[in-house]
């Protein structure tokens, strides 16, 4: 089933791409990722194009970029579940809330708070599980540490830092940033992610919030959630559209088939949504056919199979409805 991930929330890894002499513009562009709505917290993009993303940013980057997000942390980047964070009353209530609300920011990592005891200290942990781990692992696992960091002392002050940080990915020929950073003992190739610090710490009162602010922010995450749920089904109907288009064969039946549900599940549940697959499939076309027909790098007949017509004249045919133009005119400008 089709992950998504919350645009804006590309704005901090995209600003130290930027810091470092990386203009992450082209790459966006090459995975059809709309720079212009990159900012927009109605855009959410598939996981695929994230990780994809970020693994080319990775090879582009210094070995110890991913730590600079700890510097470009901003609550308006998450959303709701950024400022909801900033309403809690100790780490803990933090850690609660993240590990409950992470989907509004992405789908692809597990957030779970786990109690035990590290370095013989009782001790509060948030347990991360990536999707496809092995790829971009430092870009994702570090950078995503470094983020918590900033979080955490956003709530508990600078002077905040771990008690134990943990990395499933392999150790970096300089480790000597991560130590600076988090100050504190730090495992690489973990058997998994682990942010831990002492219970006594967690549970420690935070500058008191009104609690009629926490209420509020957390019906707002619930309220997000709720509209995830209405709209991310054909969300995940597009995402399947996209990756069955080459093969020429995109049936409603193939696409629920994908989405662990019966062709006349999909059409009410669709219905129910207000719109139908036929409609979604003619507007996945539509949007990849004017990206690739921007990009330039892909001749008609080459777009054409792409998104999975038989031959060039059904798709010029097509394009023709949808834009008022054939395709060759459209690429003239």
């Amino acid at each position: 089933m089709a992950l998504t991930y919350l645009a804006p929330a590309l704005t901090m890894v995209l600003e130290v791409a930027r810091r470092n002499g990386v203009e992450p513009t082209p790459l966006l562009r090459d995975l059809a990722i709309d720079p212009a709505r990159i900012e927009d917290p109605d855009y959410r993009l598939r996981i695929e194009q994230v990780i994809a993303l970020q693994a080319a940013l990775e090879a582009k980057l210094p070995e110890n970029a991913p730590l600079e997000l700890h510097g470009v942390w901003n609550p308006n980047a998450l959303g709701v579940l950024g400022h909801g964070w900033l309403t809690s009353p100790s780490l803990r209530s933090a850690f609660e809330r993240l590990a409950r609300f992470s989907r509004i920011v992405t789908e692809g990592v597990g957030v779970a708070v786990v109690e035990g005891t590290v370095m013989e200290t009782p001790a509060v942990s948030l347990e991360l599980g990536f999707h496809e781990p092995e790829r971009a692992p430092r870009l994702r696992m570090s950078g995503t540490q470094a983020l918590l960091l900033a979080m955490c002392q956003a709530l508990a002050g600078r002077d905040f830092h771990p008690l134990e940080v943990t990395l499933a990915h392999t150790t970096p020929e300089e480790s000597g940033p991560w130590f600076a950073l988090f100050q504190c003992p730090v495992r690489f190739g973990a058997p998994r992610c682990r942010f831990s610090i002492a219970a006594e710490v967690a549970d420690a009162p935070l500058a008191p919030v009104p609690a009629q602010l926490a209420q509020l922010h957390d019906q707002l995450m619930l309220d997000y959630l709720a509209g995830m749920e209405s709209s991310d089904l054909a969300e995940k109907v597009k995402a399947v559209i996209v990756e069955l288009l080459p093969s020429g064969q995109v049936t409603d039946a193939k696409v629920a088939h994908e989405l662990f549900m019966t062709p006349r599940t999909l059409q009410r549940r669709l219905k129910e949504r207000g719109t139908t697959f036929k409609s979604l499939l003619t507007e996945v076309r539509h949007e990849l056919a004017t990206h690739y027909l921007r990009d330039g790098r892909y001749s008609l007949s080459e777009i054409s199979y792409l998104l999975g017509f038989s031959e060039l004249s059904a798709f010029s045919r097509a394009f023709k409805r949808w834009a008022g133009v054939a395709p060759s005119a459209y690429r003239a400008g």
